[in-house]
């Protein structure tokens, strides 16, 4: 059998386009998830520099509350990252727990999580109303600190006030850890953010 060998100008050329792709891929522009100020990264960049990483890890550190959402993900994946940070009670923070997703609509989570040892529970009255979602999609905008506001100002209500309280009283328990949970990937884009900081006052 005869092997044709590739001309070195080929191979040449061929190395170049790997190392541009690599560069490319490593100056992508992303939203730093603690400032919301734009950088260029490697592909999964999720800090713009060393003191956000380190502020957003302390933050996590600060509150024994975890806080996932299941974009992206499949139950089996929410579930075994629940059991990665040792959460055994689950707070749906959706205003209604019912998804196009199959799996996660209360009645089908609430069986899922019982196997694993996870209780649910749905906090219906810490839920954001459709109407305020959509400047949740934006950082550091007029229109996203505005939906923001309006939710602190929710959460001043007589039933999510009734809500918080309860939840103070489960992180209490120190058999407990316990996990938010609604749609959003990154919680800076959910108002899990604000009833975490409303607990932490």
């Amino acid at each position: 059998m005869v092997y044709e060998q590739t001309p070195t100008g080929v191979l040449k050329e061929r190395r170049l386009a790997i190392h541009r792709e690599i560069r490319h891929r490593e100056n992508q522009m992303h939203e730093c998830l603690r400032c919301g100020e734009e950088f260029k990264g490697r592909r999964h960049a999720r800090f713009c520099s060393s003191r956000c990483r380190t502020a957003a890890s302390r933050t996590r550190q600060k509150h024994t509350i975890a806080s996932i959402g299941y974009e992206g993900k499949t139950p089996t994946e929410v579930i075994s990252e629940l059991k990665r940070q040792n959460v055994n009670t689950l707070i749906d923070v959706r205003l209604n727990a019912l998804s196009r997703k199959k799996g996660f609509s209360k009645t089908a989570l609430t069986i899922a999580l019982q196997a694993e040892g996870i209780e649910y529970l749905h906090f219906r009255a810490l839920g954001n109303q459709k109407t305020n979602r959509a400047g949740y999609a934006e950082l550091k905008t007029p229109v996203a600190l505005a939906a923001r506001d309006r939710f602190r100002q929710y959460l001043d209500s007589e039933p999510a006030q009734e809500q918080l309280q309860t939840l103070r009283v489960l992180r209490a328990d120190k058999t407990r850890r316990i996990a938010l949970f609604c749609f959003e990937h990154d919680t800076c884009h959910c108002h899990r953010e604000q009833i975490i900081e409303a607990l932490l006052q």
